[in-house]
């Protein structure tokens, strides 16, 4: 049997239409997938990084206090993590690979020397808690595409790893969330103003 030109036409403007139906649909699942994966090494790197809950409170608290010396110092200090970049090649465990730091239009680091571990290969910033129920100083990791001094000034931008798709965040219990633009001021707190940032 044998199709006439018509009907070959129809069949290819249907397969047509069937791919421009699927494949949005195919890439907003890869990259649910992508940011999926990423929380999931942030929430390796963060407990790697910090004390556990488990931990005795008194070194617990003693550990964030400095944590949060070293990293955000008065104004007439000077930062000792200069970087998120810096932060994470000083403090993190042998037991955390750099390639947990990259992400998609980040590549790993693939060697061992913390030195050489690069901006160029670290997704991630940090900040001090921004979450509301918390008033403890923890550290708050998010994916580099948001860009934030203030929370009234926070935006998604157009960047490595997600571009405006969405962010990742790691917080100050370990838990991971990812925060898509329209969302991204109701996940925050306004009422803390301005927080330092740490980026790559």
């Amino acid at each position: 049997m044998r199709f006439t030109r018509t009907e070959m036409i129809v069949c290819i403007v249907c397969v047509s239409v069937l791919a421009l139906i699927a494949i949005p649909a195919l890439m907003r699942q890869r990259s649910s997938a992508q940011m999926l994966r990423l929380l999931g090494n942030g929430r390796l790197i963060y407990g790697s990084l910090m004390p556990n809950y488990t931990t005795d409170w008194v070194d617990h608290g003693k550990q964030l206090r400095q944590w949060e010396a070293d990293a955000f110092p008065s104004s007439s200090a000077t930062s000792r993590f200069p970087t998120s970049t810096r932060y994470f090649a000083e403090v993190k465990q042998d037991t955390v690979h750099f390639s947990l730091f990259a992400a998609p239009g980040i590549p790993p680091y693939k060697g061992t020397n913390p030195a050489e571990f690069g901006s160029a290969n670290n997704a991630w910033c940090v900040t001090l808690d921004i979450v509301p129920r918390s008033k403890t100083v923890y550290p708050f990791y998010f994916t580099r595409n948001l860009m934030c001094t203030s929370i009234e000034a926070a935006s998604i931008e157009d960047t490595a790893p997600f571009g405006r798709k969405g962010v990742v965040t790691i917080m100050s219990d370990g838990a991971g969330l990812i925060i898509r633009g329209e969302h991204l001021r109701t996940a925050f707190n306004p009422s803390k103003g301005t927080n330092r940032v740490l980026r790559p």
